[in-house]
């Protein structure tokens, strides 16, 4: 990959990538939450940003019910996860894998708002930079 200005990375939109990213970091770190909390935030809206599909946003209708999709749809990842590894798959295993993956997944959209930095934008390897 190839930089090819201080606001594009390997022509796509850079301000809409770490909007997104940004965006969907927040979702899965609210997605830790408790449901009980998560319910309490019925409230909250995200405004969509640049980069990110507006129709999913507009499904969901706000923060808490795209936070809970997402928290669902990890839950139902995690019995097979924990098979491909040979995990017993009891309340407690399946409870911490899907703290992990949320967390995982939250993480590895931080990750990407890195690509902001020239260090990290101005490097051959996009992803091999933002994996180091």
């Amino acid at each position: 990959m190839h930089s090819s200005g201080p606001h594009r990375v390997a022509g796509a939109d850079y301000d809409g990538l770490l909007a997104a990213s940004s965006f969907w970091a927040g979702v899965y770190e609210q997605a830790q939450l408790p449901v009980e909390r998560l319910l309490q935030l019925q409230q909250g809206a995200y405004s969509v940003p640049k980069g990110v599909d507006g129709a999913l946003i507009a499904h969901a209708g706000s923060a808490w019910q795209l936070a809970q999709l997402k928290r669902e749809e990890v839950e139902e990842e995690c019995p097979s996860a924990l098979e491909r590894v040979s995990v017993a798959g009891n309340p407690g295993t399946l409870a911490q894998a899907l703290v992990e993956r949320l967390r995982g997944r939250a993480a590895a959209h931080d990750r990407a708002q890195l690509a902001a930095d020239p260090r990290i934008s101005s490097r051959d390897d996009l992803l091999g930079a933002l994996l180091d």
